[in-house]
Order: structure tokens, then C-alpha cells, then sequence
């Protein structure tokens, strides 16, 4: 049937039924008749094959993110383990306090408490160490440097004794004025170590902190 006849077959059916009147359009039937053309078809696959494409690349950008994701924790486990490992190790090697030597012989009783306590004792100091390196804490002035001092004062602020320190009594009295002189002259506490010292042990601890944690700094 011709086009033409077609659209007054459906315009005739419109004037007698005034629902399909409500609904009626020529340029959809045309439409629906006439076959698709190939430019619309072509916009649309290349509509279809962009969208793709995106999907792909940000699937791919995903499986990256979760890869990179899965290799940082990975280093960080590798690295709390680590530390867990040393921390032990260190621990275990505190308490064997003899030192063994190539070619000694031991029982499985000399691994025990007993006689590990047995080499836990170290012998006096037999050399000061002023005499070996010409130090003289008041002649060259370092009571002024609080950080030699402090390693001569306990964490409460008291002179270590001459046992602690190994140094023979003409020594001891002399590292003993001058943390007496550095104190008089207010540079250093009388009750604790100085700031910069428990500063610097601070910083130290909050990085093994780190370390432990598998941050890195």
C-alpha cells in the first residue's frame, strides 16, 4: 500500500476513535516505517564504544590503586615483622651474657640462669679513660658542655661513683666539680638530665615508635 493511502487509513481511524486521536502522530509512523540510517547507527556505536573504553580505564585505574594498595601493606607488614624479629633477637642475646669464642665447649647446664648470672659480674675498669685521651674536664673548660656532663650524672641528677664511671680518684673529683660548677653556674639541672638530652632521648623513642609501627621517617 502507498504511503500516502496509509497515513488517511490512519487518519480515518483517528476521527472515528477519539482515544487513538489522543495518541496519533504521522511523523512517528513515518518514522517507525522507514528503516534506521547508517550515521545514527554509526554515532551510536561509537557512542557505545567510548563509553567502553572508560569503563575499561577505570577498571584498570581500580586494579592499580588496589595492587599498589596490596604492595605498601605488604612492606609494612614485612616491616613490623622485621622489627619483631630484632627485638627478640636483641632480647634473647641480653640474657646469654657470656660471650662465647670459637672452639668452646659447653653442657646444656651452662646455658641455664645460674650459670649465666655467673658471667654477668663485669670486672673493674683497670684503665681511665681521661688518662688515655689527656682530658682534663676543668682545665679545658668542658663543664661547659652539658652533654659530656651528662653522661657522668644518673636520670635523677646524681653523680655516678667511681664503679659506674672506671675513672681512678684524682679523676672522679675532678669530673665531680666540674658537673658541681655547671650546675652552680645554672648550666645544668640539679635534679634531672638537661632538656636537650631528654629531648634528644624523646626523638629517639618516638622513631624506634615509628619504626616499630612500620612508618619510616
Amino acid at each position: 500500500m502507498p504511503p500516502r493511502l496509509q497515513c488517511l487509513n490512519a487518519v480515518r481511524n483517528a476521527v472515528l476513535s477519539p482515544f487513538l486521536g489522543m495518541r496519533f502522530s504521522t511523523s512517528r509512523i513515518m518514522a517507525a516505517e522507514l528503516p534506521p540510517t547508517s550515521d545514527t547507527s554509526s554515532s551510536e556505536m561509537r557512542g557505545y564504544d567510548s563509553l567502553i573504553s572508560l569503563v575499561s580505564k577505570a577498571q584498570e585505574k581500580g586494579l592499580e590503586r588496589r595492587m599498589a594498595l596490596l604492595a605498601n601493606t605488604r612492606v609494612q607488614q614485612s616491616v613490623a615483622q622485621e622489627y619483631e624479629d630484632n627485638v627478640s633477637r636483641s632480647a634473647l642475646t641480653k640474657q646469654i651474657h657470656r660471650r662465647w669464642r670459637a672452639g668452646d665447649v659447653y653442657a646444656p647446664h651452662d646455658l641455664s640462669g645460674i650459670e649465666m648470672a655467673k658471667w654477668k659480674k663485669r670486672g673493674k675498669v683497670t684503665r681511665d679513660v681521661f688518662d688515655v685521651v689527656a682530658f682534663d674536664p676543668i682545665a679545658t673548660g668542658s663543664y661547659k658542655n652539658f652533654s659530656i656532663m651528662s653522661e657522668y650524672v644518673t636520670p635523677m641528677g646524681r653523680i655516678r661513683s667511681s664503679k659506674e664511671t672506671g675513672l681512678r680518684p684524682v679523676n672522679q673529683r675532678k669530673i665531680a666539680k666540674a658537673i658541681r660548677r655547671s650546675i652552680g653556674l645554672g648550666l645544668m639541672p640539679s635534679v634531672h638530665r638537661h632538656p636537650e638530652v631528654l629531648y634528644k632521648a624523646k626523638e629517639r623513642d618516638e622513631m624506634n615508635d615509628n619504626y616499630r609501627r612500620g612508618r619510616l621517617v
